[in-house]
């Protein structure tokens, strides 16, 4: 199971965490990162002139050559390194993502209960971090370590903003551009089969059993927003709020949107939830929330598996 952007931190940070699944299989690679990384075969692009980067925490990191040896400690950064040719240059990886088809898999840390120890042996000449338990950020900087930590996006837009600045760090900026614009077109042809739509339908997102869910303003709704749907937890008082089981049942959802491999019969099972047009209909949808919560070149795909939830017909 796993849990998103919510107010207690420990649930905060299992968001970009892959859920424990009876299904190990890796979600599928998108076409254009899947040949990206396949014919990614020249090593990185040697910088010209030293470049400067500036990350969440206002450090700037200034680079004379592309990196040759990242340790990764975000799921979605890893998999944007890998999508946009850029794996060879991970020696080692955050657990819950590794490197797609098309590159060595690489060796995985913990990010979350990290080791400065262990990350130091793989001599890294770059540590990628988006989460800083216990001062590990300055840990690693205090051991000569170039850190660059840069904060998970809020939208779409910082999403692709994140994939140039991966891209320009790697010395792939020509192939970051070309994810990003594979990944805007593809968005686009999604939206485009909504003509004609003005209001799609009611939908509850569950993020876990508790009933945890996000409001439109926030990574994960807006692709809710895109699809023109209706999202219950709107008028909440926070992004990620947690509702109750009479709240979901009043707002009546026509389609409830499973992103934590909950069981579909158990769901509608549940006491009172017989009532609620979504499991009257069978409008139950279970997705990955590794392609919908993920902030990373996968995303197109879960606004795909949405679109096709909640628009079967189109």
């Amino acid at each position: 199971m796993r849990s998103r952007f919510l107010i207690p931190p420990l649930l905060s940070l299992l968001l970009l965490v892959a859920a424990c699944s009876d299904d190990d299989d890796p979600p599928p690679t998108p076409t254009s990162a899947a040949a990206l990384e396949a014919t990614a075969t020249t090593e990185a692009a040697p910088l010209s002139e030293a470049k400067s980067f500036t990350g969440s925490d206002g450090e700037t990191v200034i680079l004379e050559a592309p990196p040759q040896r990242i340790v990764s400690l975000a799921s979605h950064a890893t998999e944007i390194f890998c999508a946009i040719g850029a794996g060879e240059q991970l020696v080692a990886v955050d657990q819950f993502a590794n490197c797609p088809a098309g590159s060595d898999e690489k060796p995985a840390v913990d990010a979350f209960q990290p080791s400065v120890e262990a990350i130091v042996t793989y001599d890294p000449d770059l540590v990628y971090a988006w989460y800083d338990p216990g001062d590990l950020v300055q840990s690693l900087r205090n051991a000569g370590i170039t850190v660059f930590f840069l904060a998970v996006p809020s939208d779409i837009e910082g999403l692709f903003d994140n994939i140039r600045l991966i891209g320009g760090i790697a010395g792939r900026e020509d192939a970051s551009e070309t994810l990003i614009e594979d990944m805007e077109a593809e968005r686009d042809a999604i939206v485009a089969t909504l003509d004609g739509i003005d209001a799609g339908p009611r939908i509850f997102h569950e993020s876990d059993a508790s009933l945890y869910t996000a409001r439109s303003d926030t990574f994960v709704g807006e692709l809710y927003t895109l699809l023109k749907a209706q999202n219950i937890a709107d008028e909440a008082g926070s992004p990620y709020p947690q509702l109750s089981s009479e709240a979901v049942v009043a707002a009546d959802p026509e389609v409830i949107v499973l992103a934590d491999f909950a069981d579909p019969a158990e769901v509608a099972a549940r006491p009172g939830w017989s009532a609620i047009s979504a499991v009257a209909n069978d409008r139950i949808c279970p997705v990955n929330p590794d392609l919908t919560d993920r902030p990373g070149p996968n995303i197109m795909q879960g606004l795909r598996a949405l679109a096709d939830c909640l628009y079967p017909e189109r």
